[in-house]
Formats: C-alpha cells, sequence, structure tokens
C-alpha cells in the first residue's frame, strides 16, 4: 500500500464537477484535490478565458447556490417520468422529501420566478415568458405530482399582493385549473 502511494506522489489529481447555470450564463466548478481541499468558482459562460487563454475565475455569489438549487430540483422533475431517459448507475429519488424542502424550494422559486424566461421553454412555444417557461413548468408539474396545490397558490398570492402582475394571476388560475381536472376525475 505504501508503495502505492508513492507512486501516485501523494495523492491524486483533481475531479471537477460542473454545473451550468442558465439563470446568470455562468458555470459553475467545484474541484476536488486528495489531498488538498476543494475550490469553487465560477466561469462565465460567454468569455471563460483571459487574453492569456487562462480560465477566468469568478467568485461565486450566493445567488449562484440558488440557481444550482432550482436547477437540480427542475431536472430532476423534468427527467423523473421519462421512461426512455437511462444512465447507467441512475437512481430515481425524491427530491422533495418533506415540508421544509418545499418551503426552501418555493422560497428559491420566489427568488428566481422574474428569471424563469431565460431558462427557455418547450418547442410549442416561440418564445418563453414569465408564465410559460421551464421553471413554471417544473413548479406546476410538482404541484400536480404532489397534490400540494395550496403551498403553490400561495407562494403565488404574495406576488400579486406587492406587484399586481397579471401573469401571476395566469399561474394561480392554471393551479385551479388543475385543481378541477383533479376533482372531476
Amino acid at each position: 500500500m505504501v508503495g502505492f502511494l508513492k507512486h501516485l506522489g501523494g495523492g491524486c489529481g483533481p475531479e471537477s464537477i460542473v454545473a451550468i447555470m442558465h439563470f446568470s450564463r455562468v458555470d459553475i466548478r467545484v474541484e476536488v484535490t486528495i489531498p488538498g481541499g476543494v475550490e469553487a468558482y465560477a466561469i462565465n459562460g460567454l468569455s471563460p478565458f483571459d487574453v492569456n487563454g487562462n480560465v477566468k475565475k469568478l467568485p461565486i455569489k450566493e445567488e449562484y447556490w440558488t440557481e444550482t438549487y432550482v436547477s437540480a430540483v427542475l431536472r430532476s422533475l423534468h427527467y423523473s417520468d421519462d421512461l426512455t431517459y437511462r444512465l447507467d448507475g441512475l437512481r430515481y429519488f425524491n427530491i422533495i422529501p418533506d415540508i421544509d424542502s418545499e418551503v426552501r424550494f418555493f422560497e428559491a422559486v420566489e427568488q428566481l420566478f422574474w428569471k424563469g424566461y431565460l431558462l427557455g421553454t418547450e418547442t410549442d412555444l416561440q418564445f418563453a415568458n414569465n408564465v410559460h417557461n421551464y421553471l413554471s413548468d417544473g413548479v406546476m408539474k410538482y404541484l400536480s405530482n404532489s397534490g400540494h396545490y395550496h403551498s403553490g397558490i400561495n407562494v403565488f398570492a404574495k406576488h400579486i399582493l406587492f406587484t399586481c402582475e397579471i401573469c401571476i394571476v395566469s399561474v394561480i388560475l392554471n393551479l385551479f385549473l388543475d385543481i378541477t381536472r383533479r376533482n372531476r376525475s
């Protein structure tokens, strides 16, 4: 065992985990070196290199972690019922297992609701807006799968009181229509 560690030179090379953030148009990278530590930084997706060809490492803001969390939940919701999407070693689990996780998810959605159009939309719609985008579609999918419509209505009703935006009324009406459809069937 000692000879094997000497051969490695005392450690392993760095391993990276990359999360592409469509909200802020940056990539979050976490590099782990053993022994060593962990380094997390952001890279601008539009211009990742400086004049010398080196990667420009940007400091990570708190909002990037919120975006990473919401993106992970949306990816999980998007692929949760797609039986054709298979990867070796992929295991599905409930990404929002309890009420505390649901509250955390809705708080993050509240922060990012007005940036939702940056994620794009389904191919049958030409342009994404605040109502029709992958963020609102993911929230609607979660609410219809879990049946916790009251939680979603409460989140969006708070925004109506402060912003008076008609698009939020549209989201709430869609929730009420889903409740009616579910009750009829």
